[in-house]
């Protein structure tokens, strides 16, 4: 069984029904923390970043020595976390804990930083962006902390933990148990994210309570 694995029942607005055109939509949220490439790192790093759509930043050294650098930040788009607001600015939980560190960094050691914000709406090809690019890139996204994933990355300390939830159309029966999910969501298809973990834990679900479900 997956760790920590823990499921809550939302019932979710008939619009969502209508935009993903199911009547059950899995969604599995999990650590949500900032990911980082070799941002402000004195070292040469050996990454062949020039296919991967963003581009290298500069290092803690080159902004020392220069007085000023320049960071990129590759995010995913998410409610409350990193989205333009109506007046079309970037805002949001990560968005602002960027910005209140890197003025923190220009006052402190009296540098300029510029900060260019990516946005990437595939989760997968966000990964890969990130664990491929340079120095002076960081990722913020929803990703689990794995010790595969730290062989390719560098995480920085989390600061949100969530748990696995699964939300389903209001019309639904509220589910109870794992075992019922065969007759609560008969004939209904899961919808997770790819190249997550949240596909992992559909799988897991699927092979051993829901054989025939649709994913």
């Amino acid at each position: 069984m997956l760790p920590e694995m823990q499921f809550i029942q939302k019932s979710v607005n008939p619009m969502i029904h209508r935009m993903y055109n199911f009547s059950i939509y899995f969604l599995f949220t999990c650590v949500s923390l900032v990911i980082s490439g070799a941002i402000f790192t004195g070292c040469d790093t050996e990454v062949d970043s020039s296919n991967n759509g963003i581009q290298e930043g500069s290092t803690w050294e080159e902004v020392q020595n220069n007085g000023s650098g320049t960071v990129e930040i590759l995010y995913v788009p998410s409610g409350g976390f990193a989205y333009k607001n109506d007046a079309g600015e970037l805002t949001g939980t990560t968005i602002e804990i960027f910005k209140t560190f890197f003025s923190w960094v220009e006052e402190t050691y009296s540098v300029d930083i510029d900060i260019n914000y990516t946005d990437e709406t595939e989760w997968q090809r966000f990964y890969q962006m990130v664990a491929s690019a340079g120095n002076g890139v960081i990722g913020t996204g929803n990703v689990t902390i794995t010790e595969e994933r730290r062989e390719e990355i560098q995480f920085s300390p989390p600061y949100l933990n969530n748990i696995a939830v699964l939300i389903s159309h209001e019309d639904r029966p509220e589910l109870t148990a794992l075992e019922d999910i065969p007759e609560v969501f008969a004939e209904h298809t899961g919808l997770m994210y790819p190249g997550t973990l949240h596909s992992e834990r559909m799988q897991y679900i699927r092979d051993n309570y829901y054989p025939d479900m649709p994913v």
